[in-house]
């Protein structure tokens, strides 16, 4: 049996430094502000006390004494899209494993849990092979092509990988390390345990919640894992789409322009259209080349969806 060219590689996350006693260093930081004592002279409690005091100042929103606090990660199959996804966190401090220096034949891939879920990582697997010996033979044969025009060098091996890898897809493997403070940990997290984050990014936050809460055991408090309570900004408008109800209506054309008028909305409409005659009194849905159309008209708070025919006007917006 041929050797696998790509093998898939899984998630290892490795927490390798932390600052030495962090409950300690946030707690004497909380009291630097509100002592008359120095920084060395401060008297401490015991831990349970010291993290209950963290606690209630840090979901006050007094988070800045977290910041003396440092984690460093060690990061082994992360795709290159997740790693993208990370690094966008400025805050954090990285370094990459360079597909440059590193010949990309060691490199393995990620395969996106949806893959899995959906039965296709088999095709996907295949795709991933194929894509691994198309970096081979590029790479081979740049390097060839270099050396029989200027003479061998090893140079010339570091100028096909960056150009062979010009083929490598987001789903390739990558080493990093990465370093945050705990107040920026915590934004990280509050943005990627979000269940509108993808997967991996997702995965590799709850990970690293899971080690620093050995050291830090209320490095999450506060901070949902994004379900009915969540409060970012797609979850409730999610919840607000959930929990409203939908109302279909078909108003005669002056009918409708009337009652705006009376009730000091103002009607815009885009395009000009006929409002069928048989539409006054009826909670009809209309069809054409058999077909549904519908048009939500905003009205207030609350969308409302219009059944219409092909011809009428796809968009309205009443302003109040």
């Amino acid at each position: 049996m041929e050797e696998e060219i790509m093998q898939q590689s899984k998630l290892n996350i490795q927490l390798v430094a932390i600052t030495p006693n962090p409950i300690e260093m946030v707690f004497r930081g909380y009291r630097v502000c509100y002592s008359k004592y120095s920084y060395c002279d401060l008297p401490l409690k015991s831990e349970e006390e010291m993290l209950e005091f963290i606690k209630k100042n840090l979901l006050k929103g007094h988070t800045t004494p977290l910041e003396h606090v440092s984690v460093t990660f060690s990061i082994e199959g992360i795709s290159r899209a997740a790693q993208q996804q990370l690094t966008r966190h400025r805050t954090g401090k990285y370094n990459v494993q360079s597909q440059r220096y590193v010949d990309g034949a060691n490199f393995g891939y990620i395969t996106p849990k949806i893959f899995t879920d959906l039965g296709l990582d088999a095709e996907f697997a295949a795709h991933m092979e194929f894509v691994g010996a198309q970096y081979q033979l590029f790479q081979e044969k740049i390097e060839q092509a270099l050396n029989a025009r200027y003479g061998e060098n090893k140079a010339h091996k570091t100028i096909a990988n960056e150009n062979a890898r010009a083929v490598l897809p987001m789903a390739t493997d990558s080493k990093m390390i990465v370093t945050f403070d705990l107040h920026n940990l915590r934004n990280f997290l509050r943005q990627r345990k979000c269940r509108h984050a993808q997967d991996e990014i997702k995965a590799i936050a709850f990970e690293m919640q899971r080690l620093v809460k050995e050291h830090f055991p209320i490095i999450g408090a506060g901070i949902s894992n994004c379900g009915s309570g969540c409060d970012c900004k797609q979850a409730a408008l999610a919840k607000k789409k959930e929990t409203k109800p939908k109302t279909k209506l078909i108003f005669d054309k002056a009918k409708f322009i009337d009652h705006q008028l009376k009730s000091g909305a103002s009607l815009s409409v885009l395009l000009d259209f006929t409002w069928p005659d048989d539409a006054h009194g009826k909670e009809a849905v209309y069809y054409a080349d058999n077909k549904t159309y519908k048009v939500t008209v905003s009205y207030g708070d609350s969308p409302v969806e219009f059944p219409v025919l092909k011809d009428w006007l796809l968009e309205v917006e009443v302003n109040a």
